[in-house]
């Protein structure tokens, strides 16, 4: 059993550590971790007040984890007083269960609200793993979640599994006019939880 969350993951050198603001984790025996920041200031990210947390329990024949981060007007690269992705609320939720035989992880809870990619509006709530070009600098990827192992949701085993959401995922794959290094990689929002029994 595990569990953590992170507000913003922002690699923008390959060569260098990623820039990395409110992680939680906890450990295998369970436990609980929260974080709360009244602003969001990075090279790429900006935003107002955020929340991470990250909760579990480990029972002699169960276990189960939640962990979610969430954030309020977050901007993802800004050009010219405008955001190359916007969201006025995230919350990125990873629950995972294990017990009896049965293993299940699901993003129950998670919710992203008042959205735009490239300054045009995107439903509220998209499906899993919406995906929008942004020509001449990469992707967005909205509403991420991938099982532990691979594979899109729902999450399931007999013995074991975990889920992985992100609110917002850019990936900057092309040379651009924003001076945002080739291979850039900025996460904003993300929850993981993973569970097992015996």
């Amino acid at each position: 059993m595990s569990g953590n969350a992170t507000i913003v993951n922002e690699q923008t050198n390959p060569s260098a550590l990623p820039v990395v603001v409110g992680f939680v984790s906890i450990p295998p025996q369970g436990g609980h971790d929260h974080q709360d920041l009244d602003q969001l200031s990075t090279s790429l990210v900006s935003g107002g007040t955020s929340v991470s947390d990250s909760a579990g329990t480990v029972l002699g024949s169960s276990s189960n984890s939640s962990s979610f981060a969430k954030a309020q007007d977050v901007c993802v690269l800004p050009v010219n007083g405008s955001c190359t992705a916007f969201a006025s609320a995230i919350i990125s939720q990873a629950n995972s269960s294990s017990g009896r035989g049965i293993s299940s992880s699901d993003a129950q809870g998670t919710s992203l609200l008042g959205l735009s990619v490239g300054g045009t509006s995107v439903s509220d709530n998209p499906p899993p793993n919406t995906t929008v070009l942004l020509p001449g600098i990469g992707s967005v990827t909205l509403n991420e979640q991938t099982c532990d192992g691979g594979g899109a949701p729902p999450c399931s085993g007999t013995t074991s599994s975990g889920i992985r959401v992100r609110a917002i995922h850019v990936i900057v794959n092309n040379p651009n006019a924003l001076g945002i290094p080739q291979g850039a990689d900025v996460i904003v929002g993300e929850a993981h939880a993973d569970s097992s029994h015996p």
